[in-house]
């Protein structure tokens, strides 16, 4: 009852009945895209991989043994291609047991429960009200379930979930004084998905040499378990996939460089000069933010270096923008002990870009004008709006913050 007694509280649990309202009329109309979406399909690289490593096949990226073996147990659906390092198969290995379905269904409620849990444990932590934090945790995981990031990764097989707790869970250990292990966390994030490596920033600005160290162990030590178990010879294949590996402009990737190929229309050589410049500009506004503002607030800092990860990433497909609930706790967080409007703008952009994703992959409220919103980059532009809002609301924002926070 103290809760429905304090105003700011109140607006809070407004806040999380909205949107997942908003994510529920979402996702009724999600029959309309899972026809369309092949279902597991992301997933069957991960699990034809570790299979193909076991068999002693070595070439799992464009080999005919690898390729051959995937169309078999794909059932000739699909043709699948690679390009995850043979160390990210290890996290893999206790699944390559199991039957295609019986992998997918363990690997979706693994991951699933486990990013509920540690988003449930972020709001519990960031929020000073617990049990406020705790519900505004878990309300806002299951309406990221409910938005277009969500659907991907459960339709797909896709390791959104996965990367999400990752990096929360990496957060969550530096703050409560473990730097090495948060590193290591987000070692392993990286080698899952290479985007999170640009977190490792975030530590460098705050001095957290354990944590630097961290994250080159927790990305090295599973590369080096994959060399003992299957030795080094796909090393050169991965390289040559990686080299070869093509561009595709898509209306859902709307990263800097989706942005700038689809919906400008420029050539991928010019979009790989653009990314470059804007990237080292990007860089050096957050370390001109730190050295303004030591006292920046942690949590708002570090979901901040989260989106821009995700404006800098090459590809941002719907499935990477789960991450995007960290900053959108800690703002809505903010609003708790705070009269300003710029946390309010910050979470409320954040939580129109997660339906905004749902909405463009349905095709329904934005119908008439689908081709002209993606073209328009909104996902993109609230992605650039959000981190303006994060800058403001912690620009001027003293209070003292609690260690490691």
């Amino acid at each position: 009852m103290r809760i429905l007694q304090d105003s700011a509280q109140r607006n809070v649990l407004l806040f999380l009945a909205v949107v997942l309202s908003l994510a529920f009329y979402s996702f009724i109309g999600i029959d309309i895209v899972l026809p369309r979406v092949p279902h597991g399909f992301d997933f069957m690289h991960f699990y034809s991989g570790i299979l193909a490593l076991k068999l002693g096949i070595r070439d799992i990226y464009s080999g005919e043994e690898y390729e051959a073996l995937a169309t078999q147990l794909s059932q000739g659906r699909w043709h699948m291609t690679n390009s995850y390092f043979p160390g990210f198969y290890v996290f893999m290995l206790p699944l390559s047991g199991l039957s295609f379905d019986d992998a997918y269904l363990a690997f979706t409620a693994v991951t699933l429960l486990s990013y509920l849990l540690i988003t449930a444990w972020l709001g519990q932590q960031l929020f000073r009200q617990r049990p406020l934090g705790a519900v505004a945790g878990i309300g806002l995981g299951v309406f990221s379930i409910y938005t277009g990031a969500g659907i991907d990764c459960l339709a797909l097989g896709q390791v959104g979930f996965a990367i999400a707790a990752l990096v929360s869970l990496a957060y969550l250990l530096s703050r409560r004084n473990q730097p090495l292990l948060a590193g290591a966390v987000l070692g392993a994030s990286a080698l899952v998905k290479a985007w999170p490596a640009f977190l490792i920033l975030y530590f460098l600005s705050r001095k957290l040499w354990k944590s630097v160290f961290g994250f080159f162990l927790g990305y090295c030590l599973p590369c080096l378990m994959a060399a003992c178990l299957w030795g080094v010879s796909s090393y050169p294949y991965l390289f040559r996939a990686l080299k070869a590996l093509g561009y595709q402009p898509n209306r859902v990737n709307q990263s800097l460089t989706g942005w700038l190929t689809y919906c400008c229309g420029l050539d991928l050589a010019t979009t790989r000069l653009l990314h470059g410049v804007l990237g080292v500009l990007l860089v050096a506004g957050l370390a001109v933010l730190h050295h303004r503002k030591p006292r920046f607030p942690r949590a708002l800092q570090y979901g901040l270096y989260l989106i821009c990860a995700c404006i800098l990433a090459p590809w941002s497909w719907p499935h990477h923008r789960v991450v995007l609930i960290f900053p959108l706790i800690a703002l809505l967080e903010r609003t708790t002990r705070r009269k300003g409007y710029w946390d309010w703008l910050g979470a409320s952009s954040l939580a129109t870009l997660l339906l905004l994703d749902g909405e463009i992959m349905i095709d329904r409220v934005f119908a008439y004008l689908h081709f002209r919103a993606a073209e328009s980059g909104m996902i993109f532009i609230l992605m650039v709006c959000s981190c303006f809002c994060i800058v403001a609301a912690g620009w001027n924002d003293e209070e003292r913050e609690t260690p490691g926070a």
